[in-house]
């Protein structure tokens, strides 16, 4: 079980697998329940003479989001000569040992390629379609899937919890709604990270230098003079009324598009999710493993595998900056 490892091994180069809270799943397709409390309009009393003559029940907003697990693999092998013969100094443990270490952060990335991007689930029928997990962006969205994941419309991301213009549009009153629909949705502010591309990361960070003003830009720029003065463009906090926000620069956001076809440079910098942790997780059918495979001759060989989903416990926490370029 190399779970531990994995989750452990280049930390600042896969952030949001190191954070995700893992879990477990038991089947190819797994539920989540989720539930809300309906519909609280009715404001008025209850007369003192007043007989209970029809009931609510309090379970009937409940419904199941589901997913599908996906197996991912690396096959680690390396030449009879390099392990045993043309030996490297520098690897102490063996070439192999080296190759299933590479191996494992080779899966790691890829996996994270997976669950940033907006990949759409599919279930394996016979005919070459494979087991695929929705990602985070397939959940956050508010039309119907067009994959095989569930999510009962009620539970939707609604569209104003998504910004989906330019980068070069994008202000900090923008992001701050954002926040506001997602108080409305769940009753109170949260605290959130915010996985996102290196151009949206830059111009958060650009919030410290300007502020739009009635006429134009009002120049807001500071000087740490304390610090040797350092000339200070960074944002890695965004405090409002309605949450606060960790910013994560990653360099595997939204990779694919939800037909799982790979997307421009500019929407893979430019966008971003807003997570609230609680509502997901990494869950394991199969944990990451090593199993060494027969040597026939030519060397060392083995695999890496995991069966692996994205668990989503309710879409409605969270939201999206998902730039059209």
């Amino acid at each position: 079980d190399l779970t531990s490892y994995m989750t452990n091994i280049q930390r600042e180069a896969t952030p949001l697998f190191t954070m995700l809270p893992k879990d477990t799943v038991s089947k190819t397709t797994f539920e989540t329940q989720v539930d809300d409390y309906g519909d609280t309009d009715d404001l008025e009393g209850v007369g003192s003479s007043e007989d209970a003559d029809s009931f609510q029940n309090e379970s009937e907003n409940r419904g199941i989001i589901e997913n599908s697990v996906m197996k991912m693999w690396e096959k680690p092998s390396v030449d009879d000569f390099a392990e045993n013969v043309n030996e490297n100094p520098a690897l102490t443990a063996g070439e192999y040992a080296e190759s299933v270490r590479k191996a494992i952060v080779r899966l790691k990335f890829r996996a994270e390629k997976v669950i940033m991007s907006q990949r759409e689930a599919s279930k394996q029928d016979g005919s070459g379609t494979k087991y695929n997990t929705c990602a985070i962006g397939g959940f956050l969205k508010a039309s119907a899937p067009s994959g095989t994941q569930v999510i009962p419309s009620r539970f939707r991301m609604p569209s104003a919890q998504e910004y989906n213009s330019t980068v070069a549009l994008l202000t900090e009153d923008a992001l701050h709604d954002v926040l506001q629909e997602i108080f409305e949705q769940t009753n109170g502010a949260g605290d959130f990270v915010m996985p996102c591309g290196s151009e949206l990361k830059q111009k958060v960070s650009s919030f410290s230098i300007y502020r739009p003003d009635l006429a134009s830009n009002t120049i807001v720029r500071n000087v740490n003079n304390v610090n040797n003065g350092t000339l200070e463009q960074v944002v890695d906090f965004l405090v409002g009324d309605f949450g606060r926000v960790k910013l994560v620069p990653v360099t595997r956001m939204r990779w694919q598009d939800g037909s799982r076809v790979a997307t421009a440079t500019a929407k893979r910098r430019g966008s971003g999710y807003i997570l609230d942790l609680s509502m997901w997780g990494l869950a394991f059918k199969r944990k990451p493993s090593h199993r060494a495979l027969q040597d026939e001759g030519g060397g060392p060989r083995g695999i890496v595998d995991m069966i692996f989903a994205l668990r989503c416990k309710n879409p409605l926490g969270n939201g999206s900056v998902v730039v059209s370029g």
